[in-house]
């Protein structure tokens, strides 16, 4: 029986090459069927990553302009009331790290854990946002 070679594979000469993406439940047909939910799965985890993200920006607002104008009041994270001594480090981080960490979990978003920590992350910031518009009417 006469054999070739045939991208770096050895096998009977006229051989058809058979791969897993030449049947019908071949493991290739699944991973389209995960891209193509991810396309659609795009927009909404785009819209959830923007909603996080304007909440983030309004949470600096907030802690700014609290700190600022309300007596009393004192940052409730830890390693942020550290960082108060450098208020630039806050924007910082606010306007750049955050958002990488968000882009991060965007690119991950065929992973599940990523999936839920874009949801989780968002969901977080969407209840301090509430929290903290409730308490806005006890500045004045």
């Amino acid at each position: 029986m006469p054999f070739e070679i045939s991208g770096g594979a050895l096998r009977p000469a006229g051989a058809t090459l058979r791969t897993a993406a030449n049947f019908p439940g071949g493991k290739l047909s699944g991973v389209r069927k995960m891209n193509q939910a991810m396309k659609k799965h795009s927009l909404f985890l785009i819209a959830l990553l923007v909603i996080a993200y304007a909440c983030n920006l309004f949470d600096l607002w907030y802690t700014l302009h609290a700190l600022e104008l309300v007596p009393g009041a004192e940052e409730m994270n830890p390693i942020f009331r550290m960082a108060l001594a450098h208020p630039h480090f806050l924007v910082i981080y606010k306007h750049a790290l955050f958002p990488l960490g968000l882009y991060i979990l965007y690119r991950c978003r065929d992973r599940a854990l990523a999936r839920a920590g874009i949801y989780l992350v968002t969901a977080l910031f969407v209840c301090n946002t509430a929290y903290q518009l409730l308490m806005l009417p006890q500045w004045a």
